[in-house]
């Protein structure tokens, strides 16, 4: 066995796409083997051969979370030499791996050539090393770590060949005038094979697997050692290419067959139409962009759990046939998911992504008055308790104590919060003397790469932060102030798919320069949906998913009251009049330019300040 012990370097969770490969000889039998993405001692993905009784398998992936496996169709030979590559991508839930790739393999954005795909993979864990090991004697050598696939391969292993085609393996969306080119044969030095004579070029479409030659290539460019040819293309083919080598011996060295896609005359989104979040009674507005070689036609629609329904306009609905809708005096009732279709001459439908409608509102609010633990808000879920949480004085009326105990929402209504993934607001009064690591004061769960929390920063001793699975920057950066001095706090995290921020009694959490004491931070940028979660809201704690029951963890010993959620972010404004509403006093959100006295104003008592220190000089000259 053989791991990193510097755990943590490029480390990543939940977004990203990271390779693995090595090459490896196995000298004896044995049940297992494999280069890992790892969790500090635990392994996460499996690249190799998964476990197997009775000797030697197939080579394939391993979800060491769970337990599955696929398994390609080689098998492990003792003695025998592979490259293996395993791709693990957050970004497209799934886990890829190719056994001795060459240059005709590809692994892009819209497709790839793998070998072995395990989908959905459900892992949101952290990976911060790499482990390599196996049941018995095995041999590894040349492993790379890289962010993309071509990075995997051996420097040099296949400049015998032809090589570095363009367009590049597995591309899509080539224009139809287009130039193939590629880089011609070279001996170990770089330099032009010396038995080289000339190439040949073949190509084939979809519509015929066969590859037929269309040129021999004798010219290059002795400077750059590129050979090219001039192509036009047809629509919606997917073309292969091969290039041979003929030696000065008579001999023809076939080359890799590489492949991409012609640009298509089905429609394609460009820009695909955006949550949107209202006030009632404004306006809702959904846009595609749309590249399209004939001219587009566009059909709007509304999901329904009972059949989609076909949009018209009408005195509520504008832009039901055109690229952009429109949906007036919006509503509750208009609360759903907007959909595009879209259509050209080709005869083909591209349907755009589904995007939410919300109302901006009040979700859920705890005001804890007459020893009351549910949330006050006609529709909310019902809360439960767990363990013996008390009622006692909070900063308004009534508030909850919390020790080793929580609140929590009805779980089987914990969809009625799913909407908060678009954007949402948590706020707190929360008062506490210590804090535990990690542990929230809200939260809907939070953790394996699903749900948020509104938490202590681990990696501080008493500073917090908005936690946001499946966003990038998931933890966001520490407060710049703690909360937990015994004392009470407002404490806000806001998040809309584009920022996130956190605000301490009214106050935006920024970060500012040592060097000139400016302002160099005011959020943290994020993007997307927070990833959805089947657990509850809690208070104090968190409830992590178990089998038939669930599980309560991360308890955080506080007093809490006027906890709310909104189904949007909140203004700077907003969370100002909130605090000073509460406080029942001013709150001066950031510091002007020409306050000199601090108290929020720039008035006449600023300028007496600046006159009474006019032209004091406190320089220290050179002596004579």
């Amino acid at each position: 066995e053989f791991s990193s012990d510097t755990w943590g370097t490029g480390a990543f969770q939940n977004v990203g796409i990271v390779y693995f490969a090595a090459t490896l000889r196995v000298n004896e039998p044995q049940g297992w083997l494999g280069i890992s993405a790892a969790d500090g001692d635990t392994e996460r993905v499996k690249f190799g051969m998964p476990w197997v009784t009775g000797g030697l398998g197939y080579l394939g992936i391993n979800n060491e979370n769970d337990g599955r496996y696929v398994l390609s169709d080689v098998p492990v030979v003792v003695g025998q030499i592979y490259r293996i590559v395993g791709v693990l991508d957050y970004d497209n839930n799934a886990a890829r791996m190719w056994i001795d790739p060459d240059t005709g393999d590809y692994d892009t954005p819209h497709s790839t050539s793998a070998d072995v795909i395990l989908s959905n993979l459900n892992m949101w864990n952290w990976v911060n090393g790499v482990r390599v090991a196996s049941g018995a004697s095995t041999t590894w050598d040349d492993v790379v770590i890289a962010t993309t696939f071509p990075e995997t391969f051996m420097p040099g292993v296949f400049n015998h060949l032809p090589h570095d085609p363009f367009p590049a393996a597995g591309e899509v969306d080539v224009p139809l005038d287009t130039v193939l080119s590629w880089t011609i044969p070279q001996d170990p030095n770089g330099l032009i094979d010396p038995n080289l004579v000339s190439m040949q070029l073949y190509i084939g479409t979809d519509l015929d697997p066969n590859l037929v030659w269309v040129a021999d290539i004798t010219e290059w460019n002795p400077q750059t050692l590129r050979a090219s040819y001039s192509l036009t293309l047809s629509l919606d083919r997917v073309y292969s290419w091969r290039v041979d080598t003929i030696q000065d011996t008579g001999q023809t060295v076939p080359g890799h067959v590489w492949s991409f896609s012609a640009e298509k005359s089905i429609p394609k989104i460009i820009t695909q139409p955006a949550y949107q979040v209202v006030e009632a009674g404004d306006t809702a507005v959904f846009a595609v962009v749309v590249q399209s070689v004939s001219p587009p036609s566009f059909q709007w629609f509304r999901a329904d759990p009972d059949g989609d329904i076909m949009l018209a306009d009408n005195d509520k609905i504008s832009g039901a046939q055109a690229p952009t809708l429109q949906v007036a005096d919006a509503s509750l009732a208009d609360e759903a998911g907007y959909y595009c279709v879209v259509s050209n001459a080709s005869g083909a439908d591209v349907v755009s992504e589904t995007a939410l409608l919300g109302i901006k509102r009040l979700l859920a609010y705890w005001p804890f008055e007459d020893n009351n633990p549910d949330s006050v808000i006609d529709g909310s879920p019902a809360s439960l308790l767990y363990g013996e949480p008390e009622f006692t004085d909070g900063i308004v009326g009534g508030a909850m104590a919390f020790t080793n105990d929580l609140l929590y929402t009805d779980p089987e209504r914990a969809d009625y919060f799913d909407i908060c993934n678009h954007s949402v607001s948590v706020c707190a009064w929360v008062k506490a003397n210590t804090s535990v690591e990690w542990a929230p004061m809200v939260a809907r769960f939070g953790e394996d790469g699903q749900g948020w929390q509104l938490r202590r920063h681990g990696n501080t001793n008493d500073r917090i932060c908005f936690t946001t699975r499946g966003t990038g920057n998931d933890d966001g950066t520490p407060s710049n102030r703690t909360v937990y001095d015994g004392q009470w706090h407002f404490a806000v995290g806001t998040f809309d798919g584009q920022t996130k921020k956190v605000y301490i009694d009214g106050v935006l959490s920024r970060r500012y320069s040592v060097d000139h004491g400016g302002i160099i931070q005011e959020y943290d940028a994020v993007r997307g949906r927070i990833n959805p979660t089947a657990t509850p809201v809690s208070l104090a704690g968190r409830v992590r998913p178990g089998g038939e029951t669930l599980e309560f963890e991360g308890f955080t010993p506080c007093v809490l009251d006027e906890v709310a959620i909104y189904n949007y972010a909140l203004d700077a404004e907003t969370i100002d009049q909130m605090y000073a509403n509460v406080a029942g006093r001013p709150i001066c959100p950031e510091q002007l330019p020409y306050d000199l006295d601090g108290d929020c104003i720039v008035d006449m008592n600023d300028l007496a300040k600046l006159a009474s220190e006019w032209l004091t000089d406190i320089s220290v000259k050179p002596t004579d």
